[in-house]
C-alpha cells in the first residue's frame, strides 16, 4: 500500500482516505475528489469546480460533465439507495470499483466528446485478463453509468457506444461455460462428498452446510440469519434482493443449528446479539462495505475443502446452491424452487398466484434429503 501523503498545507480543505482518495465529508456523507492515489493539485480542482453546488446540497452543474464527474454524480446517486435500504452494499462495491476503471480511463475528457471508438478501446481495456462472465458484469454495469448522463440529463443528445461496447453475446457465455466445466468439473457436489464435509466439520460448520444444502442459502444468507428467523418452516427474504424466500428446514438442520448455538461466541456488539453465526471473534461471517468486503465463509470452507481433498477450481460454499438447484429441479415444480431460492418469478401466471402451500416444498425438501442418502 502506498504511503500515505501529508497535507500540503495546514489548510487543505480534504483530508487523506485509506482507499487512496482525498475526501470530504459534505452534509454528512463522505465524497470522493480526484483519481485513485491520485495527486493533491488535480483532487483540489476536483473539490473546488464541485464545492459551491455540493455545500448547498445541490447537484454540481453538468456543463462540461467530464467522465470523473459522471463517475462521481452515478455512484452518489447509488449510494443515496444504498442508505435508503434500496440496494446492497455489495452490489454498490462493484459498481465502484468499474465507476473507478471508466474514471482512470478517461479521467476528464467530457463525455459529450467520446465516440463509438473511445468506448471500444475502454472495452477492450476491461476484458483484459478476464473471462467473458467478469467482462460482461463489467461492461453492463459501465454502460449504466454512461446512460444516467442520459436519463438524469446531464447532457445534450444520446450516448453513442457503437458496435463495440456491448457485452459478449450469449453463444460466447455459453462456450466459456463449457469450456470451464470440462477444465474444472462441475460446480457442485455429490452426496458422498457432502457426507464427508459433514463428518469433518465441526458444529459451527456443520449447521452452515446443512443449511447451504437443505435450503441453497449462500455466504451473505448465513452471516446475516437472525436466531427468531430459525424454524421448521423459515421465512427469510434475501438479502441480496430482497425477494421472498421459503424454506423447510430437516429435523438434523434444526439440530445441527442447535449445537452451534450452544457454542456461539460472545457478539462483539448489541447489533449482532440475535446473529446465529459469528466468527471466534464474535464478527458476522461476511463484513462488507462499499469499498471492502472480508468472506470469511469463503476463506474457511476452502480450507475445509482441502482438508477433506475435495478442492478444486470454481468450487465454493456457493457450490452447495448449484447443487439444490440442480437435484431440486428434479421435482417438476419451478414455481416452489424459485420460492425455495428467492428467485423472481416475472411469468404471467406469478402475478396471478396467490401462495404456494407448504407440501410442495416439502416435496422438494424431502427429495434434496432421500439425495444426500444416496450412496
Amino acid at each position: 500500500m502506498a504511503k500515505k501523503p501529508a497535507k500540503p498545507y495546514p489548510d487543505y480543505p480534504l483530508r487523506w482516505h485509506p482507499q487512496g482518495y482525498w475526501v470530504k465529508k459534505i452534509k454528512g456523507r463522505v465524497h470522493y475528489f480526484g483519481e485513485r492515489w491520485g495527486g493533491w493539485e488535480a483532487a483540489l480542482d476536483h473539490y473546488n469546480r464541485m464545492a459551491a453546488d455540493l455545500h448547498a446540497g445541490r447537484e454540481p452543474t453538468p456543463e462540461g460533465l467530464t467522465v470523473n464527474d459522471l463517475c462521481d454524480l452515478f455512484l452518489r446517486n447509488r449510494e443515496t439507495a444504498v442508505d435508503a435500504g434500496e440496494f446492497a452494499e455489495r452490489s454498490f462495491r462493484d459498481y465502484r470499483r468499474v465507476g473507478q476503471m471508466v474514471a482512470d480511463h478517461f479521467g476528464d475528457r467530457e463525455v459529450e466528446s467520446l465516440r463509438p471508438m473511445d468506448y471500444g478501446e475502454l472495452r477492450a481495456t476491461i476484458s483484459t485478463g478476464r473471462s467473458v462472465i467478469s467482462t460482461a458484469n463489467l461492461v453492463r454495469i459501465a454502460r449504466m453509468i454512461f446512460r444516467f448522463a442520459e436519463t438524469e440529463d446531464l447532457i445534450d443528445g444520446r450516448i453513442k457506444f457503437g458496435s463495440q461496447f456491448s457485452e459478449p453475446s450469449a453463444c460466447a457465455k455459453k462456450k466459456h461455460r463449457a469450456a470451464v466445466r470440462r477444465v474444472d468439473g462441475l460446480r457442485m457436489f455429490e452426496p458422498a462428498e457432502v457426507r464427508t464435509l459433514l463428518y469433518e466439520a465441526g458444529p459451527v460448520w456443520r449447521a452452515m452446510i446443512y443449511l447451504g444444502i437443505n435450503c441453497g442459502w449462500g455466504n451473505t444468507d448465513l452471516a446475516q440469519l437472525t436466531i427468531r428467523q430459525v424454524g421448521p418452516v423459515v421465512d427469510y427474504p434475501r438479502p441480496k434482493t430482497g425477494e421472498t424466500r421459503r424454506n423447510v428446514l430437516w429435523p438434523e438442520t434444526l439440530a445441527a443449528v442447535q449445537l452451534a448455538l450452544e457454542s456461539r461466541p460472545c457478539p462483539r456488539t448489541r447489533s449482532l446479539e440475535d446473529h446465529v453465526f459469528l466468527t471466534k471473534t464474535g464478527r458476522e461471517w461476511v463484513r462488507t462495505d462499499a469499498t471492502y468486503v472480508n468472506d470469511e465463509v469463503s476463506k474457511q470452507f476452502s480450507k475445509l475443502l482441502k482438508r477433506c481433498g475435495l478442492k478444486r477450481n470454481g468450487r465454493g460454499f456457493y457450490a452447495l446452491r448449484h447443487t439444490v438447484v440442480t437435484v431440486g429441479e428434479e421435482i417438476a415444480d419451478k414455481p416452489a424452487m424459485s420460492l425455495i431460492l428467492g428467485h423472481a418469478d416475472s411469468s404471467m401466471a406469478a402475478s396471478y398466484r396467490e401462495r404456494i402451500d407448504d407440501s410442495r416444498l416439502q416435496m422438494i425438501s424431502d427429495h434434496l434429503l432421500s439425495w444426500l442418502a444416496q450412496p
